[in-house]
C-alpha cells in the first residue's frame, strides 16, 4: 500500500516535468515561428526606443551645461561689478579730497607770505588729480557749452545777457567721469534769456 501511493507521487512529478519541458518547447516553436521581418520589425523599435532615450539624455546634459555656463556667466559678471564699485567709491573719496584741495587753494589770501604752503598744497592736487587719471579718471569741462543734463546738474539758472540761452556760465562743483560712464555730476550755473524769464514769472503768476 506505501509503496503505491510512492508510485503515484513518482507519477503526478513526472506529469509536472512533461508539462514544463511541452511549455518550453511550445515557446521555442513561437520564437522559430517569428518570421525574419517581423524580427527585424522589433529590432528597430528596439532600436528607436534606445535612440530616443540617448536624445533626452544629450538634451537634458545640453540643458545643465547651459544652466553651468550662463551661472559662471553671472556670477562673473557680480564679481566685476563689485570690484567696478568699490574702486568707484574709493575714487569718489579721492574726489572728495580734491575738493578740499581746491578749496584750500582758492582760500589762500593773494599777495600774502604763503607762497611754499601754496606750492606745497598745489602739489598735493597735482599728485591727486594724477592718480586719478591714471585710472581712467576725466574732469567734465561743460563750461561755456549748452547744458547737457546726462552730465550736469542745473544748481541755479541766472539771467545774462553775455551768453547764449541754456550755455553754462559757471560751475559751482566740478564733475568727474571715468571711462565713459559719469562718476559725479557737474552742478553748473546756467544762462537764462530774460524773455523766457519773464514768461515764467508770468505763468506762475
Amino acid at each position: 500500500m506505501k509503496k503505491s501511493s510512492r508510485q503515484k507521487n513518482i507519477n503526478q512529478d513526472d506529469c509536472k516535468k512533461d508539462q514544463k519541458s511541452s511549455s518550453k518547447e511550445s515557446d521555442s516553436q513561437t520564437s522559430q515561428n517569428l518570421t525574419k521581418d517581423q524580427i527585424i520589425e522589433q529590432l528597430k523599435n528596439e532600436l528607436e526606443s534606445l535612440s530616443e532615450e540617448k536624445s533626452q539624455l544629450q538634451q537634458v546634459a545640453q540643458r545643465s551645461q547651459a544652466d553651468l555656463i550662463n551661472y559662471k556667466n553671472r556670477t562673473d559678471q557680480e564679481k566685476i561689478d563689485i570690484r567696478e564699485k568699490s574702486k568707484h567709491n574709493i575714487i569718489l573719496k579721492l574726489i572728495t579730497v580734491v575738493d578740499d584741495v581746491e578749496r584750500a587753494i582758492a582760500s589762500l589770501p593773494k599777495n600774502s607770505h604763503s607762497d611754499g604752503w601754496q606750492t606745497g598744497i598745489e602739489l598735493i592736487q597735482k599728485t591727486l588729480i594724477n592718480a586719478l587719471e591714471s585710472e581712467g579718471v576725466s574732469k567734465i569741462n561743460p563750461l561755456n557749452q549748452p547744458f547737457d543734463p546726462f552730465t550736469c546738474e542745473a544748481i541755479l539758472y541766472q539771467e545774462t545777457k553775455n551768453a547764449s540761452e541754456g550755455q553754462v556760465i559757471e560751475v559751482i562743483r566740478t564733475g568727474y567721469m571715468i571711462n565713459e560712464k559719469i562718476l559725479r555730476p557737474a552742478q553748473v550755473v546756467v544762462a537764462q534769456n530774460e524773455t523766457i524769464k519773464n514768461q515764467e514769472e508770468n505763468n506762475n503768476a
